[in-house]
């Protein structure tokens, strides 16, 4: 079956071959190339030629057009939709963080991506890296004034705080992530939980001590509800035992108000598929061939 793909191109200047775009777009596709997480836009190819840079990646549509189209369209959105979304990033962002000990540096609206099965997933890899290396550090440093200022952190204004902060980059991103929780809460019209309230203050705190590592954000409770808890085992549904499989989607008929019609359609029709599909290899065994009538059983109520 053929899938769907997004692709990104970038014109090159013959005159100046390696100008900053080319080289903050090569950057960003060597990254996508080896980042490997279920939050990281998937990198499917690339191409580059005399005349550009092209990048292939999964289908999916950058967070800020999704935006506009729920606005100009007046679709309304469920919270926990919006709550998974951000989940996802905060996932990936502690990837980045306690994984590879490197700072994505360039979060915002631009750097978002939704897919189709309506996760949400981090891109815009241009200034990721090590701060450590300074090779690293001197890159991040010197693309700053290209930045979307309503998400960047009070330090990088000036080249001297910023030196300081990359000492202990980490932070950089939380205060972003947390600009982009207020942009997204107000663009949807939906208000805020009230739990959002003090972990939101501590990410914008002008004191980057103060700041919440991304580890401790998803340990939190506001992104560990029964309807987070349940979206997020949605996803795994093909690697459980036919038990725990029936186990989920018994619970699935109380859920569908908080699902939207992306997880319904591309998120959990096609992990039933899969696992019926794995069930029917395996009939002839008789634990197999009960779970896969289970599962037929429970799906023909709903």
């Amino acid at each position: 079956m053929k899938e769907s793909v997004c692709i990104f191109r970038l014109a090159v200047n013959k005159q100046q071959p390696q100008s900053n775009e080319t080289m903050l777009a090569q950057k960003a596709i060597q990254r996508l190339k080896v980042f490997k997480h279920p939050y990281v836009l998937k990198f499917v190819e690339n191409a580059e030629s005399t005349d550009g840079l092209a990048l292939v990646t999964e289908s999916c549509v950058p967070l800020e057009t999704w935006l506009k189209s729920l606005k100009a369209n007046q679709i309304t959105v469920q919270l926990q939709e919006i709550m998974w979304g951000l989940k996802c990033i905060l996932l990936a962002l502690n990837f980045l963080h306690s994984n590879c000990s490197m700072i994505h540096g360039n979060l915002g609206l631009q750097s978002i991506f939704v897919v189709t099965n309506g996760d949400w997933k981090l891109g815009g890899m241009d200034l990721v890296g090590n701060m450590s290396m300074q090779a690293e550090a001197d890159h991040f440093a010197k693309f700053q004034h290209l930045l979307d200022r309503e998400f960047v952190s009070p330090e990088r204004n000036s080249p001297a705080t910023l030196n300081e902060s990359l000492k202990s980059p980490f932070p950089i991103d939380i205060y972003s992530f947390g600009k982009i929780i207020q942009r997204v809460f107000n663009d949807v019209n939906i208000e805020m939980p009230r739990s959002f309230g003090r972990y939101l203050t501590s990410m914008l705190q002008h004191d980057t001590k103060k700041r919440p590592s991304a580890a401790k954000l998803c340990q939190s409770s506001m992104f560990h509800s029964e309807d987070m808890l349940f979206i997020e085992s949605i996803g795994e549904l093909s690697l459980k035992s036919p038990k725990e499989f029936l186990e989920v989607i018994s619970k699935m008929e109380d859920k569908l108000t908080v699902l939207s019609k992306p997880v319904c359609a591309h998120k959990i029709l096609p992990n039933i598929a899969r696992s019926l599909q794995i069930a029917m290899n395996d009939f002839p065994l008789r634990d197999a061939r009960e779970g896969c009538r289970q599962v037929c059983i429970s799906l023909f109520t709903y």
